[in-house]
């Protein structure tokens, strides 16, 4: 009791001092200054990580066990379920195929044209043909004296043809029929004292062909390839003058890694009776060859040996077969180089498709090139343009060159033409070029020049030493059709009926053709031909004709 009054008393008296401390110092104001040296700057001091991770140290591991099961029901779907039809590829349309054509014209010098052609509709594994042609002329020719003579000619043919694809082979056949029918119109017009006969000696030269052939047609090039033609022929002239001829041609190849090892072999027989005189030929050839292949370059080596058997005995006739060539810059610019030879085989039917007014009966030697070396260039110098230049060196046995046959009794109806030969050697530069700026516009242009050097003859009769072609055709939006062309062939000399060199002109002719398409089946044309009216000398006496122009109809059926 006593201790709890004496704490109240001292509790009173400490409270009542404070008091007057606070009154006192209240009194008096406070004038020192204050001043901030700089800003506080209260600072972290950096936390410490503890490094040990815990670990549990028990030798004793408990591996957890658990069992589940599932229960199997059927899930029930509430909607349909559509079929969606696969996607098919389709191929562009095939553009419709004609299974006729015909070609009707006529134009002056009273020459009709008639074409009549039939094929089979498209089919995957066959198709068949036949074709029927004229062609010819009723119009009167112009000399050199400006008289006119009979010029007519008369052209027909009539043709068939089939074929059959397998499925690794091809097999197919035609057989035709021509008739060609002209006259011996020219005469020489200096001799101007003597009359031209009224009547036109004519020839006709009448040829049938049949001929099979079967070849393989494999997808890829590791099988072994083949090939079998058969063919005959009859020819047969006015005069009695005919020819058969049987030909059977066999070749086959195969390709291995980098090489492709081949043969071909060809025996033809002619058997036939001119002038009355029977006269038979026959002709073995075989040629092995290997080549070689890369990337870049081919190679090509073999030997060519043919057998000649005829009325002047038996000869055989060896020929290198020799090919290098280069792909130096991606078909840009690719050198090449060849080494070979053969056998020409001058027959009389031949003969005539060159020169149909030679002396009827003719019985020709063949001729053969001993070797040709041919070396050039050839590629693009763009998609659109191409070009080949080349030349070549060739030794030649038995060249033959035409000459007027001399007629005694008549020297202005001198008017056939005979052959004579010459071991010659002959040098020869071609050069071509293709431009085609767009698929519409096609431009080709070809030049080349030929120089003889003669054993015993004075100068290659009827030969010209430079020759030139040029062809320009243009499609304009497939509904006008536009075709030119220019044939250029330098002067030829011509041995004389007294041994004497004659000098013809050149030959220059222009021609122009034009189709306007009225719709996919029926066209019309209008053919322009021998636009500067040169009445030039392809076989010296015979001029050909002038201007003449030719409009007709086209229909597709």
């Amino acid at each position: 009791m006593q201790n709890k009054t004496a704490i109240i008393i001292l509790g009173v008296i400490v409270t009542s001092l404070f008091s007057w401390v606070d009154v006192y110092g209240q009194q008096d104001k406070i004038t020192q200054q204050v001043q901030v040296v700089r800003p506080y700057e209260p600072s972290i001091s950096d936390a410490f990580k503890l490094n040990m991770l815990p670990q549990i140290e028990d030798t004793i591991r408990i591996t957890p066990t658990f069992s589940y099961n599932l229960t199997l029901r059927p899930v029930t779907v509430d909607f349909p379920v559509n079929l969606i039809s696969p996607a098919r590829m389709v191929a562009e349309p095939l553009t419709r195929a004609s299974w006729g054509y015909v070609k009707a014209g006529f134009g002056n010098y009273a020459s009709p044209l008639a074409e009549v052609y039939y094929s089979s509709t498209r089919q995957k594994d066959y198709s068949y043909g036949a074709s029927l042609k004229y062609n010819g002329s009723f119009g009167n020719i112009k000399l050199d004296n400006d008289e006119k003579v009979d010029g007519d000619f008369h052209h027909f043919g009539i043709g068939a043809f089939g074929k059959k694809i397998f499925s690794k082979s091809v097999l197919d056949g035609g057989i035709d029929f021509t008739n060609f029918s002209y006259g011996f119109y020219g005469y020489d017009t200096t001799q101007a004292a003597l009359p031209i006969p009224s009547d036109v000696e004519r020839q006709k030269q009448q040829k049938f062909n049949v001929g099979l052939n079967y070849y393989s047609a494999h997808s890829d090039s590791t099988h072994l390839n083949h090939m079998v033609n058969v063919r005959f022929a009859n020819f047969a002239d006015k005069f009695s003058n005919s020819q058969n001829t049987i030909e059977l041609k066999a070749s086959f190849d195969k390709f291995f890694k980098i090489e492709k090892v081949g043969a071909s072999l060809s025996v033809k027989h002619h058997s036939g009776e001119f002038n009355l005189t029977p006269t038979k030929q026959t002709l073995i050839n075989f040629a092995p060859w290997i080549g070689l292949f890369g990337k870049q370059w081919r190679t090509q080596a073999g030997v060519s040996t043919t057998i000649e058997v005829n009325e002047w005995g038996t000869k055989t006739h060896f020929y290198p077969i020799a090919l290098l060539s280069y792909d130096i810059i991606g078909n840009y610019f690719i050198p090449y180089f060849q080494f070979n030879g053969y056998l020409k085989n001058n027959h009389y039917s031949e003969v005539l498709a060159e020169n149909p007014w030679a002396v009827p009966g003719i019985n020709m030697a063949n001729t053969s090139h001993k070797f040709i070396l041919k070396g050039g260039i050839k590629g693009n110098l763009s998609p659109r343009v191409a070009y080949n230049i080349s030349g070549s060196y060739s030794l030649i046995d038995s060249a033959y060159f035409f000459v007027n046959a001399i007629d005694p009794s008549n020297l202005f109806l001198s008017n056939r033409f005979d052959v004579i030969y010459d071991n010659i050697q002959h040098t020869h530069f071609v050069g071509e070029l293709t431009i085609a700026p767009t698929t519409s516009l096609k431009l080709a242009l070809q030049a080349e020049y030929n120089a003889y050097e003669m054993n015993e003859l004075e100068n290659p009769w009827h030969k010209p030493n430079y020759a030139g072609r040029a062809t320009l055709s243009y499609n304009l939006r497939d509904k006008i059709l536009v075709h030119a062309g220019l044939i250029l062939e330098g002067k030829r000399d011509i041995k004389g009926f007294n041994d004497e060199v004659i000098e013809i002109d050149g030959i220059l002719d222009v021609n122009l053709g034009l189709e306007y398409r009225l719709n996919k089946r029926a066209s019309a044309f209008l053919n322009f031909n021998n636009i500067t009216a040169n009445r030039y000398h392809h076989w010296y006496l015979y001029p050909t004709q002038g201007f003449n122009m030719r409009g007709g109809i086209t229909y597709a059926f």
